[in-house]
């Protein structure tokens, strides 16, 4: 017999925003119906409500993207998302959490606004760069790496 279990958000159910690249986090909570008690080792994961994945397999690299997970006490836990290549744009999560002998349940979905942290770049790179300069390879008007690329490059920063 499995043990029925509630699940909900507690730090901010209305959503949050985030610049592409931070780390956003949730306190969570699951709990045992019967005797009201946190579920202590408890598994965790993050969907996007759009399409059921794991959140971040909707792209590339198509990794799951959570960066921690840590038990408060009571049944709460917070988790931490990592946004980096992800689009901007508002999305809906949900998290869902299990333990051995306890129902799995979910959370109800909520906004995750990514916005942009900076607006399209274009660079031009036309001259070459060593790394052995006293200045550990930083850019100088002297050194400009040379990319040998004719379509578009990604850089993070």
């Amino acid at each position: 017999m499995w043990r029925k279990t509630t699940a909900r958000i507690i730090d901010d159910p209305a959503g949050k925003s985030v610049s592409s690249g931070d780390l956003i986090s949730y306190v969570v909570e699951y709990n045992y119906t019967l005797e009201n008690l946190g579920v202590v080792s408890a598994g965790m994961n993050a969907h996007r409500n759009e399409t059921g994945s794991l959140w971040g397999r909707d792209w590339p690299p198509y990794n799951y993207r959570i960066h921690s997970l840590t038990y408060l006490g009571d049944g709460q836990y917070n988790i931490t998302l990592r946004t980096s290549g992800i689009p901007k744009d508002n999305y809906k999560v949900y998290f869902v959490m299990g333990g051995s002998f306890y129902d799995y349940n979910f959370t109800d979905a909520v906004w995750l606004n990514i916005t942009g942290l900076l607006e399209d770049i274009k660079i031009i790179y036309t001259y070459g760069a060593f790394n052995s300069t006293p200045t550990n390879g930083s850019l100088q008007s002297w050194n400009y790496p040379y990319v040998n690329d004719t379509e578009n490059s990604i850089i993070q920063f």
